[in-house]
């Protein structure tokens, strides 16, 4: 018996569910979109802190080179604590600018504590709260990220910091 309006069309050789894949790749492809951006801004995080820590590493220990030679001849090493704020400021600057451009630099925020601690005058840390018993630079910064995945959000600051001491003779 034929079905009313003529012939029927034949599914014979046909996949049923030919069309499957297709409606499952367009539902997943934007957890995959947005899985690929997290990957990448995620790679974006890591090398951004390696960077932003090698350059306050150096900045660091850039500052700590401001000896006072009359303090070191006395047997009390200490630093000049202007010198060695500026040296570990320009430092900071110059490095952040080379890692990533002017405009990232200008917007970092760059934080430079000289501590001039010994053993008989210990001090405190004023970011870790660690007692210091020699003299010590200490850079912090803060670096805007821009995210791919969630540019309207704004940056994600980036926060580092080192401390670099001048070391005793053993």
């Amino acid at each position: 018996m034929e079905p009313p309006g003529g012939r029927c069309r034949t599914t014979a050789g046909r996949d049923p569910q030919g069309g499957a894949v297709g409606a499952a790749f367009l539902l997943l492809l934007p957890v995959i979109l947005a899985a690929l951006g997290l990957v990448l801004d995620g790679s974006r995080l890591v090398l951004t802190r390696a960077h932003a820590q090698a350059v306050a590493d150096f900045a660091s220990l850039a500052g700590v080179q401001e000896v006072d030679e009359e303090a070191l001849a006395r047997g009390e090493p200490a630093l000049r604590a202007g010198a060695a704020a500026a040296t570990a400021r320009l430092w900071a600057e110059s490095g952040l600018r080379r890692a990533f451009g002017e405009e990232v630099a200008r917007r970092a925020v760059i934080e430079v504590v000289v501590i001039n601690g010994s053993p008989s005058q210990p001090r405190r840390h004023p970011w870790s709260g660690r007692r210091v018993e020699e003299p010590t630079v200490g850079v912090r910064l803060v670096v805007p990220v821009a995210l791919a995945w969630r540019p309207a959000a704004g940056a994600v600051r980036l926060t580092v910091a080192a401390d670099a001491s001048v070391a005793r003779a053993p």
